[in-house]
């Protein structure tokens, strides 16, 4: 028998997730899309191909060796089925050529469907003409299709934005159902089910907006946006040369970022007794991808976490180490999550770039992958880290260039900023804002006040600093404070502290 693998990829998952800001909607698409792709997706293949077999079906994509004569007529049923389920959303799907045995060499199979795939996507599904008249309304929550249903507090609804909603409160009843003790028994296609039957969820339920998470946060009204990826996937599928290595890859890396956010959560999210809220929320996870909301305060340990354990769950179970960098925006729960969401992506794809040219230049402060790059969204700072890095933090003299920040972190770094931060909260806050300004100077002024903020604070204190300076530097050259001096730059890691300091407890 002729057989044939088929490789499907859905497209523009951020869109259609994030197509809206309302909470309520971005997690009802985030649930659609899972079920569709870990259950229904192979259930459509079975069903016209008994003798299917699943290669892998997680993180939007899917893999799979059907009979030759059932191939088209598989990607077919699913392309229908993702849009009656979504209403605007889409999959695209591509056959190799037929082979009767794909065990040999399957690494130039994989690579013919991943170009062809991308070919598939380039060309991607013809637009349809919509009927129009100025009478039709709008979607009062996507604002780009038409309205067909009435929604909460007189709003129009257009139909993909209903059925967002209307599988959100599917996965409410559910999560109700788990947390009174009514459910026992995990569904393993469903991502709460198997995140809540090992947490303390006891009357407890998802916040019902942004806003309500931000009240469960230290400092009151702020959230945690953590957007993380694995580091240099592609090149790994890439070397896989078998059909069992992709399966197993798979895998591995789909149940290390469902264990990474799962410990981040069992370690540092633990709900507030007081509280009938989980602080945080996941809104996308699968493959070797994670959006996850938090409270602030949580935010940056919840990253490490998963940074960690990500990586020794995959030592584990592949036999070498994977890693994901992660981008974490700390923000007011106010503001636009539109905003919110580029902004973690920007910080993330700094953190990956990053990652990749620290591996070509290893050094003792500076490890390979697995990087966490941060930033808190207040009124005077920027909202492109990528774009302006240049621009706000690195400084060029005449003699010297000053670099203000050490982002992106690795995880040892990371867990050493976090330790002074703690340590330099017997500091008065004024002296740790004071510190941050200086950085900014040119570097005999910055050089100068440094020096006269250290002189005013108590003999500690004072000792505490430069403790703090000298425990990043990898020389014994850390004078003139608050720098030290590291490849032809010099370095502080005071911009930093002062940034976290509110959000690190």
């Amino acid at each position: 028998m002729k057989r044939t693998i088929i490789a499907l990829d859905t497209d523009h998952i951020k869109e259609y997730v994030f197509g809206t800001s309302a909470l309520k909607e971005i997690r009802g698409a985030s649930v659609i899309l899972d079920e569709l792709n870990r259950k229904e997706m192979f259930e459509v293949v079975k069903k016209n191909d008994p003798s299917a077999e699943c290669i892998y079906a997680n993180g939007g994509s899917g893999m799979f060796n059907v009979d030759s004569d059932k191939a088209d007529v598989c990607i077919s049923e699913i392309r229908r089925l993702y849009r009656d389920k979504t209403i605007t959303g889409s999959i695209s799907g591509v056959r190799s050529p037929e082979h009767e045995d794909f065990s040999v060499d399957f690494d130039k199979t994989s690579k013919l469907l991943g170009a062809r795939l991308r070919m598939a996507k380039d060309h991607g599904n013809p637009p349809l003409r919509l009927v129009t008249h100025s009478f039709f309304c709008i979607c009062d929550s996507c604002g780009v299709e038409y309205a067909g249903h009435q929604g909460e507090e007189n709003t129009l609804i257009c139909p993909a934005c209903m059925k967002k909603r209307k599988k959100n409160r599917e996965i409410r009843d559910d999560i109700k159902a788990i947390t009174s003790g009514k459910k026992t028994v995990s569904e393993k296609h469903k991502l709460w089910d198997r995140l809540l039957l090992d947490y303390n969820t006891r009357g407890r339920r998802r916040p019902e907006d942004f806003n309500k998470l931000g009240e469960l946060s230290s400092p009151s009204g702020y959230i945690g946006l953590l957007y993380a990826d694995g580091d240099s996937m592609g090149r790994r599928i890439e070397s896989l040369k078998t059909v069992n290595a992709y399966e197993k890859f798979s895998k591995v890396v789909d149940d290390g970022i469902f264990h990474a956010a799962l410990k981040a959560i069992q370690n540092h999210l633990e709900p507030k007794s007081d509280s009938p809220y989980f602080p945080f929320d996941i809104l996308l996870l699968g493959g070797d991808d994670l959006v996850m909301a938090t409270v602030a305060d949580k935010a940056i340990e919840a990253a490490m976490t998963i940074i960690e354990t990500f990586q020794y769950h995959t030592e584990r179970e592949w036999g070498e180490p994977l890693t994901v960098s992660v981008g974490v925006v700390i923000a007011h729960a106010k503001f636009p999550f539109g905003t919110l969401l580029k902004m973690a992506e920007d910080l993330l794809k700094f953190a990956k770039k990053e990652g990749t040219r620290r591996s070509r230049d290893y050094s003792k402060r500076n490890g390979q992958g697995g990087l966490i790059n941060f930033q808190v969204v207040s009124a005077g700072n920027s909202l492109r880290f990528t774009e302006d890095y240049n621009r706000i933090f690195v400084h060029k003299e005449k003699k010297q260039k000053l670099i203000r920040t050490l982002r992106p972190y690795d995880i040892q770094t990371m867990e050493l900023l976090v330790k002074s931060i703690r340590e330099m909260k017997s500091i008065p806050h004024n002296k740790i804002q004071a510190l941050q300004d200086a950085v900014f100077l040119n570097y005999p002024d910055s050089v100068l006040q440094g020096l006269v903020i250290q002189n005013r604070l108590k003999k500690d204190q004072k000792r505490l600093l430069t403790d703090v300076l000298y425990s990043f530097s990898t020389s014994d050259n850390i004078f003139p404070f608050p720098w030290f001096e590291e490849g032809n730059a010099y370095h502080t890691p005071f911009l930093d502290i002062a940034e976290l300091y509110d959000f690190i407890q």
